[in-house]
């Protein structure tokens, strides 16, 4: 004989009903603040992203700059100090006799006693290179010609004394002949041009130049 059993179902776990609620209430916090989390990630990223490359790479850049100012300062002073050494090696090339003549005229009481020293640098930044220096102190009887007549014989001759320098120039071109003469017109309380002969096919001028000082 057939005996009638009835099938019963298990009852569920409360457990395990609680977990599920739970997983489901977490997966609708998710969904509804995705674009939240998305935000916060996104935040994350880029702090990273600054902190361990972009901000490195900038230090390294301000750095570099930093570095390449002093270089082109260095190399500004470099410059310069080069420059000073090739004006000092053709202050060296002028005769020693020579050097002892300005020495010997110009006084201390002069007007501007690095005059000739003026010239020489002069005639270098334009590119050209000085022979020799003659200066020939003047009697008292040699009157200057850029005096204007009304003035010959005043206050003016009376307490100065004319010095004729002539200067012998290498490497001379019309273009900076002119610009050594313009640089010269600006000096004209202290020294007047009196003459100039330029001579294209040697490259070669000579210059008399009256300069003052204390009688």
């Amino acid at each position: 004989m057939f005996s009638n059993k009835v099938k019963t179902k298990k009852p569920a776990k409360v457990g395990d009903e609680a977990a599920d609620v739970m997983t489901n209430q977490m997966l609708g916090y998710v969904y509804r603040f995705f674009w939240l989390i998305n935000l916060i990630v996104i935040i994350i990223v880029f702090v990273v992203a600054y902190l361990f490359f972009l901000r490195p790479q900038y230090l390294n850049i301000v750095s570099n700059a930093k570095v390449n100012r002093a270089a082109d300062s260095y190399l500004e002073q470099l410059m310069y100090y080069k420059q000073l050494l090739e004006l000092k090696q053709v202050y060296l090339k002028i005769d020693q006799t020579d050097r002892e003549k300005i020495n010997s005229i110009v006084s201390v009481a002069n007007e501007k006693n690095e005059l000739f020293r003026e010239f020489q640098y002069i005639i270098f930044s334009k590119g050209m290179t000085t022979v020799s220096i003659e200066p020939v102190e003047m009697d008292d009887n040699f009157v200057p010609p850029a005096l204007s007549i009304n003035s010959r014989g005043g206050n003016l001759l009376a307490s100065r004394r004319s010095i004729k320098t002539t200067i012998k120039i290498a490497d001379a071109n019309y273009t900076n002949l002119l610009d050594m003469l313009k640089v010269l017109e600006l000096n004209q309380r202290i020294m007047d041009v009196s003459k100039i002969n330029y001579d294209p096919a040697k490259h070669t001028a000579e210059l008399e130049v009256l300069t003052y000082k204390q009688r």
